[in-house]
């Protein structure tokens, strides 16, 4: 209803109706999977332009919604996400942040809503298969976090540590750029977007290890800026193999293009054609 909505006020103020694609509404009601998907195929036709956040998803809505051309605008993270010095300095804020953390321990870091889309059973098993001595922080707040604290607190603290925590913004910036790894179990319900929290990292110039699935690759590139895993034993190989000095893809170069960037390339000549002469300057 929301897309018939947007649809109809374009109409009346003679508007461009543009839509930006993030994910795909009916992988996220299976209850009422096929009823949603027809809803959502009719909407799809209402917008004049189409963006979406991976080049999958855009060729997924044109040979399944009958889109027509879907413009790519990918997920770009803001300034504040990037590579900060001293990193020595930045971990000794985090040890005094989160209690301490000795110095031969690996800082990792995850982020998430705490709900049921994001397997954290498999980072779980994970930190129990592995033999390196870690320092795991967890950012976020959910419904979920509670009982997955509990179950983090019987691993052997003399190997594992694991805090969970809600940060300010520029605390969780700070947080990527003294981290060793970014850990990152979005799962997707349409396999076909990404997460935003792998951007930040990326950001941060925090190597990053993903939940394989098949659009994560347009963020991940396994052995280069990460590695992708499949389930608790291959992310504790994943670990193992990122923490050793070999590891190439060891505090990568950040993203060069931020979202102004991206927003200038993908989406302003989407839009420009569309807008009076006398808007046009602020874009």
């Amino acid at each position: 209803p929301t897309l018939v909505a947007c649809w109809l006020i374009a109409r009346l103020r003679g508007a461009c109706f543009v839509c930006d694609w993030h994910n795909l509404g009916f992988t996220l009601a299976p209850r009422l999977r096929g009823l949603y998907r027809v809803l959502e195929h009719g909407s799809a036709l209402l917008p004049r332009k189409h963006l979406a956040v991976t080049a999958v998803l855009g060729q997924w809505l044109c040979q399944n919604f009958d889109t027509g051309r879907v413009a790519t605008a990918p997920d770009r993270p803001p300034t504040f996400f990037r590579p900060q010095q001293p990193r020595e300095v930045l971990r000794a804020e985090m040890s005094a942040l989160f209690g301490g953390i000795d110095a031969d321990r690996a800082l990792l870091v995850s982020s998430t809503s705490w709900t049921p889309d994001e397997d954290f059973d498999i980072l779980f098993e994970a930190l129990q298969l592995t033999t390196q001595r870690l320092f795991v922080v967890i950012t976020g707040k959910g419904e979920l976090r509670a009982s997955f604290e509990r179950k983090f607190k019987t691993l052997p603290a003399s190997s594992v540590i694991v805090k969970c925590a809600w940060l300010s913004s520029s605390d969780y910036a700070r947080l990527l750029a003294a981290a060793d790894l970014g850990i990152s179990l979005h799962a997707s319900s349409s396999k076909l977007d990404l997460p935003m929290k792998v951007v930040d990292m990326r950001g941060a110039g925090l190597p990053v290890l993903a939940l394989s699935y098949p659009a994560i690759s347009e963020l991940v590139q396994h052995g280069v800026n990460g590695l992708l895993f499949r389930d608790a034993p291959s992310l504790a190989d994943a670990i193992h193999q990122a923490l050793a000095p070999t590891f190439h893809g060891r505090r990568h170069a950040p993203f060069q293009e931020r979202w102004h960037d991206m927003w200038a390339a993908a989406v302003k000549p989407l839009l420009l054609p569309h807008l009076p002469l006398g808007r046009r300057a602020p874009l």
